[in-house]
């Protein structure tokens, strides 16, 4: 089963030298059963030891209309420094010499116009940081796509632009649950 593979991955990332793990979004089925929590971190029990997870919120995390235990578990412990109202959902982070940004691509949940302003200005300062060589994005749903759920147009055409314009390095997506890669 699912968890069982997924148990097998978060040792494997535990016994590496990594700082912390970033997640792109449907960490569990349902986002309203307590048992998916529950087996989701029983099967993260070793990684959340020895690592820190900064996730993105991802649509299997929602409760109908809200992510709400996604919000109790997560919100409080990550940075706030994102669009308000979105504790959890939208933030930034450095890491030495890099900038990471975790965006809300949930379309029901997200104002995409707001966090075009605050990611343009984010990446704003993180160009204008001179310690900052390197800007990665992550978020569930993709931007661009050959899977199944293909790329997402409200993305392209909010963020699209500004990622383009600050010369973000790479952005890391979910939701297609498959391995693409391009060179511009």
């Amino acid at each position: 089963p699912y968890i069982n593979r997924h148990q097998m991955l978060c040792n494997w990332l535990a016994a590496r030298d990594y700082e912390f793990v970033i997640q792109t979004g449907d960490m569990i089925n349902e986002g309203g059963v307590v048992l998916d929590w529950v087996n989701f971190y029983k099967a993260e029990q070793n990684l959340g030891k020895s690592k820190v997870v900064m996730p993105a919120v991802g649509n299997h995390e929602f409760n109908g209309s809200s992510p709400w235990y996604y919000n109790d578990f997560y919100a409080a412990g990550l940075p706030t420094n994102g669009t308000a109202g979105n504790n959890g959902k939208v933030y930034s982070f450095n890491y030495g010499n890099a900038h990471f940004v975790s965006l809300c691509s949930i379309g029901s949940q997200v104002n995409f116009s707001s966090q075009a302003a605050w990611l343009a200005a984010d990446l704003a300062a993180a160009s204008a940081d001179p310690n900052i060589v390197w800007k990665f994005i992550y978020m569930h749903n993709p931007i661009y796509s050959a899977g199944t759920h293909g790329g997402d147009k409200n993305e392209l055409a909010y963020w699209g632009s500004i990622i383009d314009q600050y010369q973000v390095d790479m952005v890391f997506a979910g939701h297609c649950h498959l391995y693409e890669r391009s060179y511009p």
